[in-house]
């Protein structure tokens, strides 16, 4: 394989799927290359290859596949996929013998290098024992993971570092330096690391490009890379992958072990930032809440984009964390943004983050919503409130799940389920030319609709009762129920505000009651009693 990532030569005895997923197959960490790539498979005495409908395409000798129609190989045929080049060679020893050593075919557990590196010496362990302790201490998964690189760049001195973090897809490059490394780690080595616990390194080949002015010529030297385990509370979350030319000692497999214990921790909070699993679901006694949660349970188990519509306060919110609570996520984050309450000039680093430096104030790297949600749920509220410069990018990353930093030059792939929710008519906005119309299809996938709460008057009483012992618990204040007079004036009141304005309420009843056990109707706002005379 040549190219700007390394790689190595593989054996087609069984199919092998090429891609960024690339589950059990060649997995090349290049934003070029789609997740499901190309396939190689054997068919007769060669093999053919067959594009996946990939975005930037597989080419062979210079010409473009057609997607999903089967090319059968031969010897010395070059298949580009990405930034990468693949040689297609029957023979290993053929192979070997026209390019020398600019190709390496690794067999499993070899481990031969010229290059020994240097044990790193006391000095240098206690500056990295140091910065794991300050790296266990952190809360910021962006500050953990730059210590730690500090460290095992003075300890080890490696030319790249890639953080994969697992995820349902399986693990994914999360943060890489220098920025924008493409480095190619086996996949049966990050699996072997995760399953044993220990760290592990083996002898790769690392793809050095020099350009002339008539040719491309891509120069290979012996390198190594060592994968070490990442845990949070005692599951793997990922692997630490280094890239170096000479071997690794076993001191510095236990040192690169170590610090990846250090900066586990960080990636899965025990609370993940902006709330996880509801612990009830949705009230939904009236028919349009019924079909709603049907919906939400049956887009759950897919990965299908779901948009939540309604007025404002409907509790469009709760559905989505119903809809991430009943799917394969609910293990990971659920990330809620009020996209209509972020300053236009902070939106995109909110949305994608910024590196350090992308501007006035960017004194630190700082992960967008995406990669905060990956693995899990990214609840956009109010979409409709998207700048419009934003609703491109948004597009961008809904199409390629890529996401691209304020300041950065490498994509970050993302495995994020996206619900979003808007008060307004996007249909008609997209008509007029106020929202992107191809940004409204990609979101309309499956639709949910809540009515305002005067068109479900079943779920008044039911929503007033569990508000009363939910705030009730927070605030100290219980109380047994609602006098009949409260019961009627409740069923009785519009509720212009919805589902927000009820709470408001029975929150305000709380706070205020009489000594009695049961909120009644004097401890209700004037506007519920008497709802007739709002306005006027």
């Amino acid at each position: 394989m040549f190219g700007p990532c390394r790689g190595v030569a593989r054996e087609l005895d069984a199919p092998l799927s090429v891609g960024r997923a690339a589950e059990g197959g060649l997995q090349l960490l290049d934003d070029k290359v789609s997740r499901e790539h190309c396939f190689f498979s054997p068919e007769g005495p060669g093999h053919v290859l067959k594009d996946l409908g990939s975005r930037n395409g597989t080419w062979l000798n210079g010409e473009r596949l057609q997607a999903h129609v089967p090319v059968k190989l031969r010897p010395g045929d070059q298949v580009s996929v990405g930034e990468s080049v693949l040689v297609y060679e029957p023979s290993f020893d053929a192979l070997r013998a026209r390019d020398g050593e600019s190709t390496l075919v690794l067999t499993r557990g070899r481990a031969e290098s010229a290059r020994v590196g240097k044990a790193p010496g006391p000095d240098v362990l206690a500056r990295a024992g140091e910065l794991a302790l300050r790296a266990a201490a952190c809360t910021s998964p962006d500050a953990a993971v730059a210590l730690v690189f500090e460290a095992l760049e003075s300890a080890l001195q490696p030319s790249a570092l890639v953080l994969l973090k697992s995820g349902p897809q399986g693990p994914r490059p999360r943060h890489a330096r220098p920025q924008g490394s493409h480095l190619t780690v086996s996949r049966e080595l990050v699996d072997a690391v995760l399953r044993s616990g220990r760290a592990q390194a083996m002898p790769e080949a690392q793809a050095r490009p020099e350009h002339d002015a008539q040719t491309t010529r891509v120069r290979r030297s012996e390198a190594h890379v060592l994968c070490a385990p990442l845990y949070a509370g005692g599951q793997p979350v990922g692997a630490l992958c280094l890239l170096r030319e000479q071997s690794f000692h076993d001191e510095e497999l236990s040192l690169a072990g170590a610090l990846a214990l250090a900066v586990g921790p960080s990636l899965c909070p025990p609370e993940p930032r902006a709330a996880t699993t509801p612990a009830q679901s949705p009230v939904a006694e009236s028919a349009n809440m019924r079909e709603a949660m049907r919906v939400a349970a049956a887009a759950a188990p897919v990965q299908s984009t779901v948009l939540i519509t309604g007025e404002s306060g409907t509790g469009k919110e709760e559905v989505a964390r119903a809809l991430h609570a009943l799917g394969p996520r609910s293990r990971g984050p659920f990330i809620a943004v009020n996209c209509g309450a972020i300053p236009a000039e902070l939106a995109e680093s909110e949305l994608f983050g910024h590196e350090k430096g992308a501007f006035t104030g960017a004194q630190a790297l700082r992960e967008g919503v995406f990669e905060q949600a990956d693995g899990g749920t990214l609840f956009l509220d109010e979409v409709g409130d998207l700048p419009a410069p934003l609703q491109v990018k948004l597009l961008r990353v809904l199409q390629d799940r890529i996401v691209h930093r304020v300041g950065g030059r490498a994509g970050i792939p993302v495995d994020v389920r996206v619900v979003a929710a808007t008060h307004k008519d996007l249909k008609e906005a997209a008509r007029t030319g106020a929202f992107r119309e191809d940004l409204y299809w990609r979101l309309n996938v499956v639709r949910i609709h809540l009515a305002p709460l005067r068109e479900r008057p079943e779920d008044v009483l039911p929503l007033a009762e569990r508000f009363l012992a939910t705030l009730g618990a927070r605030l100290g204040r219980r109380a047994s129920g609602f006098t009949p007079e409260a019961r009627a004036a409740l069923r009785a009141c519009p509720w212009p505000g919805n589902v927000r304005q009820l709470a408001n309420a029975i929150e305000r009843a709380l706070v205020l009651k009489g000594p009695g056990a049961e909120v009644g109707l004097l401890d209700l706002p004037p506007e519920v009693v008497a709802p007739e005379r709002e306005g006027g």
